[in-house]
């Protein structure tokens, strides 16, 4: 059985997207734009064993990296692997 429970006003993404950087959560998310990737501190509502919950740190319609995000850095050189 699985309950699921709406989190409105809440962006929802991959647990997978989440590391710590000097002891704060950052979410990177990709822009475009400049091409390179950019970190988030973020503030984490919820979390289940897959996805999390963030109530400050990300917009709607924000690129997320939530794969080969371990070591990434701020601004650093990245390809974009699409589906």
């Amino acid at each position: 059985m699985v309950l699921e429970q709406a989190v409105p006003g809440l962006i929802v993404v991959p647990k997978s997207a989440l590391v710590l950087r000097s002891g704060r959560p950052v979410v990177f998310t990709y822009a475009p734009e400049e091409g390179l990737p950019k970190w988030n501190y973020v503030t984490v509502a919820h979390e289940n064993d897959e996805q999390i919950a963030v109530s400050e740190g990300l917009e709607p319609g924000m690129l997320v990296i939530f794969e080969g995000n371990l070591n990434l850095e701020h601004d650093a050189q990245v390809r974009v692997a699409e589906e």
